[in-house]
């Protein structure tokens, strides 16, 4: 994501949202092509950062 796409993702507040925001940003870099690996990369960060907050 770039900066302004990770301020726009962090302003907002539900849940749904943000879910609808990560599938926007994956179709779209589905369509620019290279960035096969960032669902991977993201998932694993989202599992890092709840394994941080259970601890």
């Amino acid at each position: 994501m770039t900066q302004a796409q990770k301020r726009l993702f962090n302003g907002l507040k539900q849940s749904v949202q943000r879910v609808e925001f990560v599938e926007v940003i994956r179709q779209q870099q589905l369509r620019m092509g290279r960035y096969d690996h960032w669902p991977a990369a993201y998932e694993a960060k989202c599992r890092r950062a709840a394994e941080r907050g259970r601890s």
